[in-house]
């Protein structure tokens, strides 16, 4: 979420200082496996206040996710921290994968069952920042490994030390 997010990373020289600077509160990944309405309900917490995103001015819910994508109307009603979740009232598409959860604003027939093992941090799974449902669903174990070490592995392993971003994004 972005109120776990305290700085940006300029590329291309990162420093573990850096990483430690944006991720200052080095929470510890932990895996879970949601229901849909529980994915639902931490989708609908996620976007609840926006447009109040950063954690400054608002609870800093607003998602940083891989994996899926949503669409949300940020005219409608925002709902927190409940622990499932059957009906959107935000969230108008919502895709896992390839499998379609939410399409025109309505749970897909017949997925309401499905599950999914996902990773997250310690505090959202304990359910910080009124992610009820992350904390309702069921845990499957803590990897021991905090973000800020994670973070700096996928940049050595994946992107080869090399982050190409020089100057944060214009607001």
């Amino acid at each position: 979420n972005t109120g776990a997010i305290r700085a940006s990373i300029n590329g291309p020289d990162v420093t573990i200082s850096d990483i430690e600077a944006a991720l200052k509160f080095n929470n510890k990944l932990s895996v879970i496996k949601v229901t849909v309405p529980q994915l639902l309900a931490a989708m609908e917490n996620a976007v609840s206040s926006y447009p109040k995103v950063d954690g400054k001015g608002g609870p800093g819910h607003f998602p940083q996710i891989t994996g899926m994508d949503i669409t949300f109307d940020p005219s409608n009603q925002g709902v927190n921290g409940t622990e499932e979740m059957t009906k959107p009232s935000r969230v108008t598409s919502m895709k896992v994968g390839e499998d379609l959860i939410v399409e025109n604003g309505q749970v897909v027939d017949g997925i309401l069952a499905k599950t999914y093992v996902m990773a997250t941090t310690d505090y959202l799974s304990e359910g910080g920042s009124e992610f009820a449902s992350l904390a309702a669903a069921e845990k499957l174990g803590d990897t021991g490994t905090s973000e800020q070490y994670a973070l700096a592995d996928y940049i050595q392993t994946a992107l080869k030390g090399q982050v190409d971003i020089r100057d944060p994004p214009p607001n």
